[in-house]
């Protein structure tokens, strides 16, 4: 059973279990059944959607007209979405990989690639060490839209350039240097 108390200001303080049938509107009139909404000011409202119509629970920040997410999480089979304004951003698999819709940008806000690095400091930019240190272990390997390895880094500090390399010029053989001084 459930028991309330009044309290100072029109506060209500509840001992026990609260069972609602329909929605919880809390500064708010109207709302889709079984949907929790909290609404501040009527601007922007907060929802908690235990079972949204696709059988997923979320939780979404909505605009002032009730008809788009201004940003929305979500589970489904096991992964959680970010939404966007209504446009998937981020998720997360039930494996703990993350795939990022757009750009990422770190320390930047991205406009060069799909992923951009930018450091301010004299700290490095990118660290990125393998836990090995024989040739064996692959720290990074960067590869061709066709799925050849162009360039692998490994463990003993070795570097593997698969075609020309060119330092200070375009290259026109495995090696080739601008300038031709070494």
């Amino acid at each position: 059973g459930f028991t309330f108390a009044g309290g100072a200001n029109g506060a209500i303080t509840m001992g026990g279990a609260l069972t609602v049938a329909g929605s919880v509107l809390i500064g708010s009139s109207s709302a889709a059944a079984g949907v929790l909404v909290v609404d501040g000011n009527s601007a922007n409202n907060i929802w908690v959607v235990g079972r949204d119509s696709d059988g997923t629970g979320s939780l979404s920040f909505r605009n002032a007209a009730d008809n788009a997410y201004n940003a929305r999480l979500e589970s489904l089979s096991g992964a959680l979405k970010v939404e966007t304004n209504g446009t998937l951003a981020l998720t997360i698999d039930s494996s703990q990989n993350a795939t990022f819709a757009g750009d990422v940008g770190i320390g930047v806000t991205p406009t060069n690639g799909k992923l951009e690095i930018q450091q301010s400091a004299t700290t490095a930019g990118l660290w990125v060490q393998t836990g090995g240190t024989t040739s064996s272990y692959t720290i990074a390997d960067f590869r061709t839209g066709t799925n050849l390895s162009a360039l692998s880094i490994k463990g003993d500090g070795d570097s593997i350039f698969n075609g020309n390399v060119g330092i200070g010029v375009t290259p026109s053989a495995k090696l080739d240097i601008g300038g031709n001084t070494v």
